[in-house]
């Protein structure tokens, strides 16, 4: 079992946290680990790597500046890049992560530190870090949700981050791999967005964990911040809870080897796991368009109409027939027709 006074105390002395922030950090990672016990029989397992994760990454709050103009001086709010940057955690050289996360006030960032040896890409390790909105505040049921997603992001990212083969550097954000193309301009290492997948399924399970932790364990009547990706959500809820691949999606999500995941649903998803992860991905392309329709009100109308088009005939009826599948393949356990069962 955690021991959350002992967390709190070691991630104070370590980061500096004032109290009360060291102690919102320690419940919602044991609210994480609490929720993970009551899907996952052997979460213990885990728990080191939850840690160690939690120990590995920094956490800040972005800050307050003031620009001066036309003889003014105005108060605003410091950037994502401006926040790292005053913390030391990326300098002038990091252009590929200020470009990742330009325009944004929070996240959970990382990077790897890449090398080049013997005319092969290395990497040296992964810079972590986490950073949360000004307004931040730990009595906050909003803040605490915030704060608790971006510890579900590095937990189920943290065991193989990162990869690399030949030219190719595949970053992991549990269900989500993005891969980039490595390049060596003159000792600088650029990286460019290869592909991404999984997107839309891993934006779901964030959603719907969020929610779900929280009011499991912290808030009962904790809704979404903002619920933009519903569709999404009610997919990841569907899988885990309505199905009942809770437990397997945690699991995979922590420790990177999706080799089960895919087996069960190539045996029970109709064309199987990797024709899943495209129509999801499709579905999250369509509601991204959605949302940067918002002012055109004709463009919106046809996003619209384009979700719920490709909902209706392409998610629900695969959902209906892998219900089906999944219900006939208990049936056989029980009857004992299965080999494996």
């Amino acid at each position: 079992m955690l021991d959350i006074n002992a967390i709190k105390d070691s991630i104070k002395d370590r980061y500096k946290y004032d109290e009360d922030f060291a102690e919102t950090v320690a419940i919602a990672t044991e609210s994480i680990v609490d929720y993970y016990s009551t899907k996952v029989e052997d979460i213990d397992a885990f728990e080191s790597k939850i840690i160690e994760a939690l120990y590995s990454c920094p956490i800040y709050v972005t800050g307050k500046k003031y620009i001066v103009g036309s003889g003014k001086k105005r108060q605003t709010v410091e950037s994502l890049a401006e926040t790292l940057s005053r913390e030391n955690v990326i300098d002038g050289t990091n252009n590929d992560v200020i470009r990742d996360f330009e325009g944004m006030t929070s996240a959970y960032i990382s990077y790897p530190n890449l090398q080049l040896e013997n005319d092969k890409f290395v990497n040296k390790g992964v810079t972590r870090a986490i950073v949360l909105p000004h307004n931040f505040t730990p009595s906050s049921p909003s803040s605490v949700g915030l704060l608790l997603r971006y510890l579900d992001e590095l937990v189920s990212s943290y065991i193989g981050e990162y990869s690399i083969s030949g030219q190719t550097l595949t970053q992991r954000r549990g269900l989500e791999l993005t891969k980039y193309d490595l390049k060596n301009n003159d000792g600088v290492i650029n990286r460019t967005v290869k592909s991404k997948s999984n997107s839309g399924l891993e934006r779901g399970i964030l959603d719907y964990e969020e929610m779900a932790i929280m009011r499991s364990e912290l808030d009962e009547s904790y809704d979404l911040a903002s619920d933009k990706y519903q569709n999404h959500r009610i997919i990841a809820g569907s899988l885990s809870d309505g199905i009942g691949l809770s437990e397997l999606i945690i699991r995979t999500r922590l420790s990177g080897d999706k080799r089960e995941l895919k087996e069960y649903l190539d045996r029970c998803m109709p064309n199987g796991y990797d024709a899943f992860v495209k129509m999801s991905d499709k579905l999250y392309a369509l509601e991204n368009e959605r949302l940067s329709s918002y002012g055109e009100d004709d463009r919106l109308k046809i996003a619209i109409a384009n979700i719920d088009n490709y909902y209706s005939e392409n998610i629900a009826p695969t959902f209906q027939e892998f219900a089906k599948n999944v219900n006939l393949e208990e049936r056989e356990k029980s009857y004992g027709i299965r080999k494996s069962a």
